[in-house]
């Protein structure tokens, strides 16, 4: 499938991934080694055991495209895919994704099927599992991601989680950093 982006936004992303890049001092980068918490080694059991899991599933090796998927793709499958690739490239991602906490864009959703996200899907057959996170803001699949990969649920990005609240989560996404084990 091929996607076509914005020649703009590629230039946003393209300075925004240099910038952090260069930085090196960003508060949202993981140390160069840790040990992973027990929620994180648990939730990276769970996504092996499923049948489904594909952390190939996206065809990138950019950083740089896997944000404008985060920032403007609406169908639900391609974001899936990319959570795959931040899941699969959490030490390049992480930063990214904790500072994209505090994007209010909403995106939009589509191809959902079943899915059920609280305060944004109106049809309900009774079955399909249920995501928390608004998966229509940017902000809210940051979240899904980041939680999706280490286990935790302390920030969570729903549809009406207000910006003082994302700034909130980004520094509990700090602190959480800091008291990783070394």
């Amino acid at each position: 499938m091929k996607v076509i982006f914005d020649f703009s936004l590629i230039l946003v992303l393209f300075f925004s991934t240099l910038a952090l890049q260069s930085s090196g001092d960003s508060p949202y980068v993981l140390p160069k080694y840790f040990h992973k918490t027990e929620k994180w080694i648990k939730e990276e059991n769970v996504r092996r055991s499923m049948a489904t899991y594909n952390p190939n599933s996206f065809d990138t090796t950019s950083i740089t495209g896997a944000l404008a998927v985060i920032r403007k793709e609406k169908k639900l499958s391609t974001f899936l895919g990319v959570k795959a690739w931040c899941i699969k490239n959490y030490q390049v991602s992480f930063p990214y994704l904790v500072q994209m906490l505090t994007d209010t864009s909403v995106v939009g959703l589509t191809n959902t099927n079943d899915l059920i996200i609280p305060g944004r899907t109106t049809r309900f057959d009774g079955q399909g599992p249920v995501v928390k996170e608004d998966l229509f803001r940017v902000s809210g699949r940051a979240s899904f991601i980041l939680n999706q990969l280490t286990g935790e649920s302390f920030a969570i990005v729903t549809s009406k989680t207000s910006y003082s609240e994302l700034v909130r989560f980004q520094q509990l996404w700090r602190d959480w950093i800091s008291r990783l084990p070394r």
